[in-house]
């Protein structure tokens, strides 16, 4: 009968030469400078890659958040100018009553019955030395100022410009479309704050910068 104590005993001593041998050789590896060096860089540029994987997506929803917050901001500081309008080149005074200028305006050249009542309030904005100071009204009503809008087209052939309240970054938006379409001022307006432009003879909503970055013509 075969002695399995003993063959047991041999298989163990064999195992155990070859754990110390593994041992002495990772032991060797270790002392080795060029090898620990490249094994931290390897384990560094791992982790670093996981991190940086990590923090783009991160930074990336932290932006996205940020453009959300930012269009939310702007769409209500734009809602608060609804019933708001700028004008444009009308001559001033001294001792202007600018309530009674633009009724004045809104009943001789706009054809509007415009009553005092109807303004909430307006006053002159700043502008250049050489020209007249732009006017800001707020209509009590969004129909009347809507009224008086609509019948812009009635000033055309004179120095009179009326345009609706918009927030700079929708100001630039609407320079941005006539820009990147190559439009003239007939090409593109607004209507309730909302700018519309006619590219390739259709008529074109742009809500945002995203929109105007991304608008493709239908086919």
């Amino acid at each position: 009968m075969p002695d399995l104590r003993s063959s047991s005993t041999r298989s163990e001593d064999k195992e155990d030469r070859e754990d110390q041998l593994i041992e002495r050789v990772i032991q060797k590896t270790l002392k080795n400078k060029d090898f620990v060096q490249l094994l931290v860089s390897s384990v560094t540029e791992i982790v670093k890659k996981q991190f940086e994987g990590e923090i783009n997506a991160l930074s990336d929803k932290v932006q996205s958040l940020e453009r959300k917050l930012e269009d939310q901001t702007e769409s209500l500081e734009q809602y608060s100018r609804l019933n708001n309008l700028r004008i444009f080149g009308v001559p001033e005074s001294d001792s202007e009553d600018t309530d009674k200028v633009i009724v004045k305006l809104c009943k001789e050249q706009l054809k509007v019955d415009l009553q005092l009542g109807d303004i909430d309030c307006s006053h002159r904005l700043p502008g250049p030395d050489n020209q007249p100071r732009p006017l800001i009204v707020k209509f009590v009503r969004r129909s009347m100022k809507t009224l008086v809008y609509n019948n812009k087209k009635l000033l055309k052939g004179t120095k009179v410009i009326i345009r609706e309240d918009l927030t700079k970054r929708r100001l630039q938006l609407l320079r941005d479309v006539k820009a990147k379409f190559n439009l003239n001022n007939s090409e593109v307006w607004t209507f309730n704050t909302r700018i519309f432009a006619k590219v390739d003879g259709k008529i074109v909503k742009i809500n945002n910068k995203s929109g105007l970055d991304n608008y493709r013509p239908s086919k």
